[in-house]
């Protein structure tokens, strides 16, 4: 073959796989992909939506969580092992995500899983097997383990009381004693003044945030440090960041906790279901 003809063909090879590297969009080399896109983002094969701000975005998107936080905590107190074969879109018109899916020569290895996944065991409610229970032990803010009365935390399937991992609910909320000595330590920890958007309490200048301190969540097996990006949330000019957790809402009569896909985004979340277990691992996603 021709000299030039094969440059020209590398070249073009290369160009391609040049605007794949560059496109967080862009399918798998070999035509696979498997995608979990939030419809808010330039991804999405919905309508663009207009020009907001990143937390105007979330507000928006997180102004359903009462209504899911109602709903979750109904399930979670019925007795009965009934599951609604329904998403949360037909249910409760809320869809935050969507998977695009398009099957190559390929994504998959026999475990896939990155190698410092670690795991806390999922708990079952046998009255509600569809929702991920998970054993939360305890929250630090800094280097402050807060007081947290155990009978806040403990799995409870009679009544419903305990943590779930939860991928339809925006921010993470936690019933309010647990919430309140979250934000009390923080707002110790982070010079005000403080501020109040939406949902979102703790609002206060980005240039404090150099020592807002980091939050974890303590599960059995393992503690979840949250990086920044997922505990606080910044205005579109980035004067201003909000810890990025709330409260369960007055109206709901709730005794569970969720932790929410805000605080989930860059983590690899492996639900081992037949062996009872949930992994999470560190993973830069688009």
């Amino acid at each position: 073959m021709d000299s030039a003809i094969v440059t020209k063909i590398f070249l073009f090879a290369l160009l391609i796989s040049s605007t794949r590297a560059l496109d967080p969009c862009a399918c798998q080399a070999d035509g696979s992909d498997l995608s979990i896109v939030p419809i808010y983002s330039k991804c999405s094969p919905f309508n663009p939506p207009k020009q907001d701000s990143l937390l105007n975005t979330v507000l928006n998107m997180a102004s359903k969580d009462p209504q899911r936080l109602k709903y979750l905590s109904s399930l979670a107190a019925q007795m009965t092992t009934s599951v609604p074969i329904a998403p949360g879109k037909q249910v409760l018109n809320i869809g935050n995500y969507v998977v695009r899916v398009k099957l190559g020569s390929l994504k998959l290895g026999p475990a896939g899983q990155p190698k410092n996944i670690r795991t806390t065991p999922l708990l079952r409610n046998p009255h509600r097997p569809s929702l991920y229970y998970v054993n939360l032990t305890g929250v630090s803010v800094g280097q402050i383990r807060l007081p947290i009365a155990s009978e806040l935390l403990t799995f409870d399937p009679n009544t419903g009381a305990g943590t779930i991992i939860d991928s339809g609910t925006v921010i993470t909320r936690f019933i309010e004693p647990i919430y309140t000595a979250i934000r009390d330590e923080f707002r110790k920890q982070v010079q005000g003044p403080f501020s109040s958007i939406g949902a979102f309490d703790t609002c206060f200048a980005a240039t404090n945030e150099a020592v807002a301190p980091a939050i974890t969540l303590h599960l059995t097996g393992l503690n979840l440090v949250l990086p920044m990006e997922n505990s606080l949330i910044h205005s579109s000019a980035g004067s201003l960041a909000c810890l990025a957790m709330a409260a369960a809402p007055n109206n709901v009569n709730s005794v569970l906790n969720v932790i929410a896909n805000l605080q989930q985004q860059n983590l690899r979340i492996l639900f081992d279901a037949p062996n009872s277990r949930l992994g999470i691992a560190r993973e830069l996603c688009n």
